[in-house]
Formats: structure tokens, C-alpha cells, sequence
């Protein structure tokens, strides 16, 4: 945790920077996943915004989608040895039989981490005395991949809807797209980790 030394001029920032509730695209042309993230940033600032610290999320957040991946391994470990199982195995954070849910589930459920987590607590660093300047330049440098990252939940959103079979032909081939998407969100949690590494809040 950060700490500062107050001094009489030293005056901390009375409310977190916020982030605009369509900082990526209009909700119009967004997908599900797109529209989850920026209700998740909304529903931060409106309901529970960061008020004096905010770095610990990043963290939090970063345990989060390493729970993902590691549960989403389990699975293509599951689905490629063929076995089926009874009782169900337990996978991290689901079972082995309902593993079908949770993959459908797993796109939008990383865009609620982005846009309640990692997102906003990178806006609101200022409270720990991070200049908003920094903040705003770094948001802007991850702006294009957390939208890429988004359109890539949509995509795989809407391809797995109906049926799961697709991917798991992915797993068993060693290209599943459940786990590039969070791994390409922890590349993304990696850069907000470091940036408050730099500025000595994490």
C-alpha cells in the first residue's frame, strides 16, 4: 500500500478520476460484451467509486484473471483427455459438468473485471496522488488493445452462444480462444501493474 507524507500543502484529490461512460464506442453499435464493460465502469462510479485508495483493485484484479486462465486450463485439460467423469471433477471455479455455462459466461464476465476493476481503479489513482496527466496518457496507451480485447469477447461471445463444440475442437487442437482472450487481459493488467509500480502505489 502507498503511503504519503502530509504536509500543510500537501492537499490529496477529493474525488477519483472519472472515466466517461462511453470512453470506447457508442453503446449503440457495441456488442454484449463491449456494453457489460461500460455498464461495470458506470455502475463503479455511480454505486462504490474509489474515494481514497484504488490500487489494491489492480491487484485483486490481476488475481481474478489468473483464476480464469487457471480454470479455463483445467478445462482444455478435461477436454482433451476425452475422459468423462463421475461425479463431475471440480475445475478451478466450475465443475466438469458445468463447464459449458461457465466458458459461455467467461467473455462477459472478463469484461466485468476490466469495467468494474481494472479500469476504474486506474482512473482513480489520482487519490493516491497519481498525476491525472500520467493516468490519462496511460489509459489512453491501453485504450486500442481493451478495445480490441472487447471486440474479441463479442466475437467469441457469439460464436459460442449456441454451441460450446467449437472451442473445445480449439482445446484439443492447443488454440483455445477462452484462453487467449485472458491471457490478452492480463497483458493488459501487466501494463496498469507496472505503471502504478512506477509511481510506487503497488
Amino acid at each position: 500500500m502507498n503511503t504519503h507524507v502530509k504536509t500543510g500543502r500537501y492537499k490529496s484529490p477529493k474525488s477519483p478520476n472519472p472515466l466517461p461512460f462511453n470512453w470506447l464506442m457508442p453503446a449503440s453499435s457495441a456488442g454484449p460484451c463491449s456494453r457489460t464493460f461500460q455498464a461495470s465502469i458506470k455502475e463503479r462510479e455511480d454505486k462504490c467509486p474509489f474515494d481514497h485508495i484504488s490500487a489494491y483493485k489492480v491487484r485483486e484484479s490481476r488475481e481474478n484473471i489468473e483464476s480464469m486462465i487457471s480454470t479455463v486450463t483445467e478445462i482444455i485439460d478435461v477436454v482433451s483427455s476425452g475422459e468423462i467423469h463421475s461425479p463431475p471433477l471440480l475445475l478451478g471455479s466450475c465443475t466438469s459438468e458445468d463447464k459449458a455455462i461457465w466458458l459461455k459466461a467467461l467473455p462477459r464476465n472478463l469484461a466485468q473485471e476490466l469495467g468494474y476493476n481494472l479500469i476504474p481503479a486506474v482512473g482513480a489513482l489520482a487519490v493516491e496522488g497519481v498525476p491525472e496527466p500520467a493516468i490519462n496518457g496511460f489509459i489512453q496507451s491501453i485504450k486500442e488493445k481493451v478495445c480490441q480485447l472487447l471486440k474479441d469477447c463479442d466475437a467469441l461471445q457469439a460464436a459460442t452462444s449456441r454451441s460450446i463444440n467449437g472451442e473445445y475442437a480449439l482445446m484439443k487442437a492447443g488454440r483455445s480462444d477462452m484462453l487467449r482472450i485472458c491471457k490478452d487481459a492480463l497483458r493488459i493488467e501487466d501494463q496498469a501493474s507496472l505503471f502504478c509500480q512506477h509511481h510506487g502505489v503497488l
